[in-house]
């Protein structure tokens, strides 16, 4: 080898060497919602390269070490449309990508069972929990209720149309096994006009189904798991107002407003909502052949309800500052509600009123706290307390006896009152408070400590029974919920909450005593403390599969209104005792983009529990009282999987599996073994499911316009409702079979400023039924107009959001 080729060869060895020690640039950047919130855990990927990383918990990222040239900046997220950015490189550039919004999809009256911003990291928590997005479903005509009831794992149960009682459960538990939050404030003795069924959708914001294990920041007794109603927290200035009208003379209406002032911080908050219907739907009963008592003819008569009107309004008011050092929030409120409710049956459907009634009014004042980073980094605090007083009464005082045709005959005036005579009013008034002190000490060790209280009274008179001394002596129900938790977070990738919770509770009753010398009242009082502990851990497999477990050893306190009754359809029992439940979870959830245009969400769960005192409503009479079962064993499943095309199309179908037997071998006042013994629980559905579908089109007819059509269905096996063991196989009664279709057209316009919706519901005419076999409403029609416009107050520009 010559030294011209030698000195070639040394050159070509050192030309990679020359190139790793030239000078590497980088690339950094912010990536944040169109709404202005920050994208966290956000993908960034350099197309066509290896390079790839996540957002932080405030949207930013960084690329080292990236060789000069020309490159495509790509960021994905789930719910919203990649975003793609040129950027060019230079040697040992730093090159800075400022504010880059990444715009959410629109899927107007998709229930999509997602995470988004704070509501991602909670949905990838320790703890089995769904959430849902409710921006998509502000244009429809649907209540809170009605769309957690498309939900894996969840059954609403109602007594009737709207306005009327209802039963929630979530996987085997219901009722108040199942606890409310409003923005984590609990929804208990709020008032018949502050619940599930009255609150309209555009309230929500998305909300989060705890399946299980509850957390410690909530607060709360929960026996099987909680839902929270998270409203938007964003500062900004909005307003949105809607009005819906459908069959039986529906009417609903709501006004949603805020505004900041960017200098200042001063906020005020408004909500306004109302409710009416005559609830005159056609129903298939029964009646007695001679028209009132007797023999019921076997032949159904379809007939509409006719005393079943409801109407409830409700106005909320928060006013505060934002964003300011000694408080990222703090707002005082009060909340107006008051409603009347017709009441047309008993617990049961052949029991008929004709004018029989209830009245309700609450007052509640609120005040709100919420502080990040107090005096040290990572220290927050958020207080809540609230004052409630409410005056209810249920009058019946007819001398009359109805049937289902509308039809009456006179009853004598000595045993006057179509259930019992009364004109019984009560004040409920309630007191509360909850305190939540979080400390995370790194990104690694986090801790929690909440205090909640909860002080309930009633106290009421009956002018028509006024000698009667239990109504003079206070009803009360306390109770102190104390929790302290600890998380270990590693990488995001494996995480494990310890929690420890501690329960007390006091009672206040009257008893009637020495009746036959010297009959009076006499104060009765009684105390309990429980302790409850749990784990809950996840681990990420790969960034898009996750797999999930808990335990919980947890106890549930009886409510106000399972221990004294609400007066109208539910009897008190003053001898309930505390449920006490083992709660094991396990599960998995999948999320998974293809191409960027396909996204596949995966869902699983296995659950058992087994509960000692298990609480649940049985019929006496024409009405039902809460009662303590026993011990209750409960094994089921839940999935669903979920299937989108861009904005074009989605698809989805989740079902529902669960068995409750009573493990009570014997039983008070029964000879030997239980009859019911390893019987299924009675007038509780096991199998349940539903599905949904849509498509939309963007810019039809003009720009800035999106039109889509929906379809769900919602299925119910029939279930039995008394014991299935019991009886002759022919003589049975059961909840029959149940399959319903709803359809839905909703027109956009100016990017969701203007909306108009069309609903129908139970498309087919199918009977319904629900609570102890009451029938709920045929086939409905509704229309929704919606105006809406958003702009925050960040200094960012104006957007719509839906």
């Amino acid at each position: 080898m010559n030294f011209k080729q030698l000195l070639l060869t040394g050159v070509i060895s050192f030309l990679p060497v020359f190139a790793f020690c030239q000078t590497l640039g980088s690339i950094s950047g912010h990536a944040k919602s169109n709404t202005g919130d920050p994208l966290i855990e956000a993908v960034v990927i350099l197309e066509g390269t290896s390079f790839a990383t996540n957002t932080d918990d405030k949207g930013n990222f960084i690329l080292k070490d990236i060789p000069a040239g020309e490159y495509t900046v790509a960021i994905s997220y789930i719910g919203h449309n990649t975003k793609h950015q040129k950027v060019s490189i230079k040697e040992g550039e730093h090159a800075k990508l400022h504010q880059l919004v990444v715009e959410e999809e629109q899927a107007i009256n998709e229930v999509t069972v997602t995470g988004k911003n704070e509501t991602q990291k909670i949905k990838e928590s320790a703890f089995t929990v769904s959430t849902i997005d409710a921006k998509p479903l502000h244009n429809s005509t649907a209540d809170i209720n009605q769309v957690l009831n498309r939900t894996t794992g969840v059954r609403i149960r109602e007594d009737g149309g709207l306005g009327s009682n209802f039963n929630f459960s979530l996987n085997g538990f219901s009722g108040k096994q199942v606890k409310i939050f409003l923005d984590g404030i609990p929804m208990d003795n709020f008032g018949s006009s502050l619940t599930l069924n009255n609150i309209p959708i555009n309230l929500a914001d998305g909300i989060q189904i705890y399946k299980g294990v509850v957390p410690v920041w909530l607060g709360s007794d929960a026996l099987g798991g909680a839902v929270n109603v998270v409203t938007n927290q964003k500062v900004r200035n909005y307003l949105d107002a809607s009005y819906s009208y459908g069959s039986f003379n529906t009417h609903r209406s709501s006004i949603n407003a805020g505004y900041t002032d960017k200098k200042t911080g001063l906020t005020v908050l408004t909500n306004l909502f109302q409710n009416y219907s005559d609830n005159n739907y056609w129903v298939n009963v029964e009646v007695p052949l001679n028209g009132f008592d007797g023999t019921l003819d076997p032949q159904k008569k379809r007939l509409r309800r006719f005393h079943d009107k409801y109407r409830s309004e409700t106005a909320q008011v928060e006013v505060g500052v934002v964003n300011k050092k000694y408080a990222d929030k703090l707002l005082a409120g009060v909340i107006l509600s008051n409603n009347k409710q017709d009441i047309q049956t008993g617990a049961v459907v052949d029991r008929v009123y004709g004018q029989r009634y209830r009245t309700s009014k609450t007052l509640i004042g609120t005040l709100k706290y919420k502080k990040s980073d107090l005096f040290v980094k990572g220290l927050s605090l958020t207080l809540y307390g609230a004052y409630k007083t409410g005056e209810n009464q249920t009058v019946d005082t007819s001398a009359r006896t109805y049937n289902w045709y509308g039809n009456y005959i006179p009853k004598p005036e000595a045993i006057s009152g179509e259930q019992s005579r009364t004109l019984y009013k009560f004040a409920d008034n309630l007191a509360m408070s909850n305190a939540n002190l979080s400390y995370e000490i790194n990104k690694t060790h986090s801790f929690n400590l909440n205090y909640s209280f909860n002080r309930f009274s009633r106290k009421g008179s009956d002018e028509v029974n006024p000698n009667n001394e239990s109504y003079k002596h206070p009803m009360i129900l306390s109770k102190n919920i104390i929790g302290v938790a600890y998380k270990f977070d590693y990488k995001r990738r494996w995480e494990t909450t310890l929690f420890y919770k501690k329960f007390f509770q006091g009672t206040q009753t009257s008893q009637r005593v020495d009746i036959y010398v010297n009959p009076h009242q006499e104060t009765v009082r009684a105390s309990m403390a429980k302790d409850g502990f749990g784990i809950a851990t996840t681990y990420f497999v790969f960034p898009y599969l996750q797999v999930k477990g808990s335990y919980e050893n947890t106890f549930r306190l009886p409510e106000s209104e399972e221990i004294f009754g609400d007066a109208v359809n539910r009897l008190s029992n003053y001898e309930l005792k505390p449920e006490q439940s083992s709660n094991v979870n396990v599960g998995l959830l999948l999320n998974k983009t293809f191409y960027e245009k396909h996204r596949i969400t995966l869902e699983a769960n296995l659950l058992y529990r087994y509960s000692e005192n298990f609480i649940r409503y049985e019929l006496s009479g024409p009405n039902s009282r809460a009662t303590n079962q026993g011990n209750v064993e409960t094994k089921g499943l839940d999935g669903e999987i979920r299937y989108s095309y861009k904005q074009l199309f989605h698809l989805g179908i989740n079902g529902t599996y669960q068995k409750l037997v009573n493990m009570t071998e014997r039983e008070s006042g029964v000879a030997g073994i239980s009859p019911v013994y390893k019987q299924q629980i009675p007038n509780i559905p096991f199998l349940f499911g539903n599905a949904d579908a849509g498509v939309g089109f963007n810019n039809v007819g003009f720009k800035k316009t999106r039109l889509s059509l929906n379809w769900t269905l919602n299925y119910v096996q029939f279930y039995y409702l008394y014991w299935p063991g019991l009886g002759n196989k022919g003589d049975k009664n059961k909840i029959p079979q149940q399959i319903s279709h709803n359809l839905s057209l909703t027109y956009s316009l100016n990017d969701g400023m203007f909306n108009v919706s069309f609903e129908c519901r139970n498309v087919a005419d199918s009977e319904l039924y629900d609570n102890f076999l009451l029938p709920k409403p045929g086939r409905s029609f509704a229309v929704k107009l919606r105006y809406f416009i958003s702009k925050t107050v960040s200094g960012g520009t104006g957007s719509n959001e839906n």
